[in-house]
């Protein structure tokens, strides 16, 4: 399926109300993604990186709110909650934690895709691009920081060279750790100025 409009990301462990915001959504132009657990929830953030989240209160694995400070410990994405809580404590622990918005359930159609309008305006060009962290790897494009075991990524992005360069980058992806990969980057741009100038 072509992406045509913005990305979202539907987090809810009741696959009937994952299938209705799937339908109607994609027919108001969203690409929409889907997770049942916060766990899945947290990998399909990093995997598309979607424009916003709806998120349900209460997930299998963690609550709603401990899903929304995770996000919000490297996104600003946009985070609208929608939840059969409706308890005022509930919405300012949600909105506290970093929600955008709530949306209690049963909910109309018409008046979330209004919320989800707003949000998304609010957002405007904010980048929902920052750390990723998938298994072992972690990439801090704010920092242009990559962790470790991505010998593969950095090969594809330089040409094959049987230079010294090559084993002491490779020595290093594989003893240090993800935080102290801004060192590592700078052998990288040091190797693509030169090759630059060469050019």
């Amino acid at each position: 399926m072509t992406e045509s409009g913005p990305r979202v990301l539907v987090v809810d462990d009741e696959r009937a109300i994952r299938h209705l915001l799937r339908v109607s959504l994609s027919a108001h132009g969203f690409t929409i993604f889907e997770a049942g657990t916060g766990q899945e929830a947290l990998e399909e953030m990093a995997m598309h990186r979607p424009d916003l989240v709806i998120l349900d209160m209460g997930l299998p694995d963690m609550e709603g709110v401990d899903v929304t400070r995770r996000l919000r410990e490297w996104t600003p994405v946009p985070i609208i909650i929608l939840s059969v809580r409706e308890h005022e404590n509930d919405k300012i622990m949600a909105l506290d934690a970093g929600a955008d918005d709530y949306v209690t359930k049963p909910f109309a159609m018409g008046e979330l895709l209004a919320r989800m309008r707003v949000a998304l305006r609010r957002a405007g060009g904010a980048s929902t691009e920052s750390v990723f962290n998938v298994g072992e790897l972690t990439i801090d494009l704010a920092r242009r920081a990559v962790g470790m075991y991505c010998m593969s990524y950095v090969r594809s992005i330089l040409p094959p060279e049987g230079e010294p360069m090559w084993d002491r980058l490779g020595q290093a992806l594989e003893t240090r750790a993800p935080s102290e990969g801004p060192s590592l980057w700078g052998m990288l741009d040091h190797r693509l100025d030169a090759s630059q100038k060469e050019g």
